[in-house]
């Protein structure tokens, strides 16, 4: 039984809710893109260069007989596009 004054405080959920706004999220990369982005948000997920996922990806797809595609066309279809940044407006411009 919990009696007043113990167990949670107001401040709990906003911390859980800090906790998962900080969490890194994977996006298709708007910027390091060259079919679909993908490639491009698992090395700035990972902090990987781009070209090292690339290149891992086509191995991998050569060595499966081509089932990278299909990985690459439904990770393109899931992964959400990276949010476009919004430069903030200069006063007096």
């Amino acid at each position: 039984m919990v009696r007043p004054g113990e167990g949670r405080t107001i401040h709990e959920p906003f911390i859980v809710r800090k906790q998962f706004s900080s969490m890194k999220r994977l996006y298709r990369s708007r910027t390091t893109r060259i079919l679909g982005g993908v490639c491009g948000g698992l090395s700035a997920y990972f902090d990987i260069d781009p070209n090292i996922i690339r290149l891992i990806w086509v191995a991998l797809t050569i060595i499966s007989v081509g089932t990278g595609i299909i990985v690459y066309i439904i990770a393109w279809i899931l992964i959400p596009e990276e949010p476009e940044v919004q430069e903030a407006a200069v006063p007096g411009s």
